[in-house]
């Protein structure tokens, strides 16, 4: 099968370092979808394996607030993998907050707490199956003009089994204090990294920012970043500051948490988004079914799948800080080039 069978490609959405994303529209029926196509020729065996991560995870989900998956399949003609989604007809949050750094102006508090809010549901169900993103940020929350936020980009996310992780992932700007010093982490990690979101989006830039990797390593292990506009609400300061708490003992994971404080908020607007705290039945979903998915999806494209005795967690532990700069300095190189201005 080919891309070009099933669907009309309408144009490029985006771009990573080993794929695209495309709008397209499928031809039997003429809905819009996005499309992202996977080198698989230019990736490593643990690239594979997270490009493979995705399509399973995604298959297993559905939510209202996470991207949902529809179809994948390798395209004969070039060998990538495609793997179809659901469509966000208003970009991402990195977009509008890039609008908002442009034209000098801020999102109301009441539409940061629409996309905040939902994010956080879209996080609860991921963690109530024991799934970490590990690579929030604004760039990877999608929006729609009817105001529902989707969650996406799971393609380093992974399923916590037990205890904690230690591969080192995600995005420099937003890794918690944890990632950056090559410490275990948890569901907290992905907290961290939505409370960098929050200040992002009331500051129009990242709460930490330096020159260098030694300079954004410093500043993040120490917590110490500037106030956010003081036409915000005392209520969106407070949970900020519980969200970028740098001792993870003192941070509360737990979705449920923030949920009942932002509902007593004075904004009714958000009733619409609020709703009960209690998932609804189309976000309830048995925790078996992520492997029973996994397993289905992982026999469908079997070629592709790495020996099962890799060990894909495992780094070369040299000195702890100099690795984990060497890591991050490929991700931060490539991110800081397109939105420089935002991070210097």
């Amino acid at each position: 099968m080919s891309v070009e069978q099933k669907f009309q490609i309408l144009e490029k959405l985006g771009e990573g370092a080993y794929s695209i994303v495309y709008k397209v529209k499928r031809k039997k029926d003429k809905q819009i979808y996005a499309l992202k196509k996977v080198n698989l020729e230019k990736l490593s065996e643990k690239e594979i394996e997270n490009a493979l991560n995705e399509v399973r995870i995604l298959a297993s989900l559905k939510s209202t607030n996470i991207i949902s998956y529809k179809e994948a399949f390798i395209d004969q003609k070039d060998n990538n993998l495609c793997i179809i989604m659901e469509y966000c007809d208003d970009g991402d949050l990195l977009q509008k907050i890039m609008e908002n750094q442009k034209n000098g102006s801020f999102f109301q508090e009441e539409d940061i707490w629409n996309i905040f809010i939902q994010v956080v549901k879209a996080l609860e169900i991921l963690h109530q199956l024991k799934i970490l993103h590990r690579d929030m940020k604004s760039a990877n929350i999608f929006l729609n003009k009817d105001k529902t936020i989707k969650l996406g980009d799971l393609n380093v996310a992974k399923i916590k089994k037990k205890g904690f992780l230690h591969t080192q992932t995600g995005t420099p700007y937003y890794a918690s204090p944890e990632v950056w010093k090559d410490e275990p982490y948890d569901e907290k990690s992905d907290i961290w990294s939505l409370g960098c979101v929050l200040y992002e989006m009331a500051s129009s830039h990242p709460p930490f920012r330096a020159q260098d990797l030694n300079g954004l390593f410093k500043k993040v292990t120490s917590g110490v970043y500037g106030k956010i506009p003081s036409f915000y609400s005392n209520d969106l300061q407070f949970i900020l500051k519980q969200l970028l708490q740098v001792l993870k003992e003192n941070l509360v994971p737990q979705e449920s948490f923030w949920l009942p404080k932002i509902q007593n908020l004075r904004f009714s607007s958000l009733d619409v988004v609020q709703g009960n705290n209690k998932n609804n039945e189309e976000d309830i979903i048995q925790k078996k079914k992520v492997h029973q998915h996994s397993m289905s999806v992982g026999k469908k494209l079997k070629v592709l799948q790495t020996p099962q005795k890799q060990n894909i967690n495992t780094y070369p532990q040299k000195s702890k800080h100099i690795v984990n700069l060497n890591l991050m300095a490929n991700i931060q190189e490539s991110y800081q080039k397109k939105y420089r201005k935002t991070f210097e």
